[in-house]
């Protein structure tokens, strides 16, 4: 746990990290936990830390990610928030629980969803020539195969909530991740 006081009458709370490259292959199935998870391309308020949110009234603000900056170095597992000094400890109890649970709740719906939306932002790639551009430098510098994109849908449709959860518990675990805390009178 890692503490750092400022005179603020919020505190910034954040559980952090190390996750995978971009290339590894629990990459693709930690990607779309991200989706239900830390919102992705489904938006945060559909993910399981806004829901928190929503339920506890705890929050200023939620989100995090599983693969934040993976890139061919690790990218970072973390969890930000900013809630009232006087509710840290309720929060930082609820936050652990849910990271440590969060794997476990995962329904081959939520799977079905993610996959979906993820498959179905695709086409942004190819929405512009800066686009067009960008996806086929990703293809050279990460050296994939020229169909990358046409076949990564078939990929993430073969992803199952056994893989996603596997992966997830490799990365998403109270026990691995650093508490950073931000506030008064910590």
């Amino acid at each position: 746990v890692h503490t750092y006081s400022i005179n603020r009458d919020q505190t910034v709370l954040c559980f952090a990290g190390k996750s995978v490259a971009r290339l590894d292959p629990d990459y693709d199935a930690l990607m779309l936990f991200d989706q239900v998870f830390g919102a992705g391309v489904l938006g945060s308020m559909s993910s399981y830390l806004f829901r928190l949110r929503e339920q506890t009234g705890l929050f200023y603000t939620i989100s995090g990610s599983t693969v934040a900056g993976a890139d061919e170095q690790p990218g970072l597992v973390y969890i930000k928030t900013i809630v009232s000094n006087d509710r840290l400890g309720e929060a930082e109890k609820l936050i652990a629980k849910t990271i440590d649970e969060s794997k476990d709740m995962l329904t081959a719906q939520d799977l079905e969803h993610a996959c979906n939306a993820v498959i179905n932002s695709m086409v942004d790639h190819f929405e512009s020539n800066e686009s067009i551009a960008q996806a086929f430098l990703f293809i050279n510098r990460f050296k994939l195969e020229p169909n990358y994109f046409s076949e990564r849908m078939v990929r993430l449709q073969k992803i199952t909530v056994d893989d996603v959860k596997q992966a997830v518990a490799k990365v998403l675990d109270t026990k691995k991740l650093i508490r950073i805390k931000i506030g008064r009178h910590i």
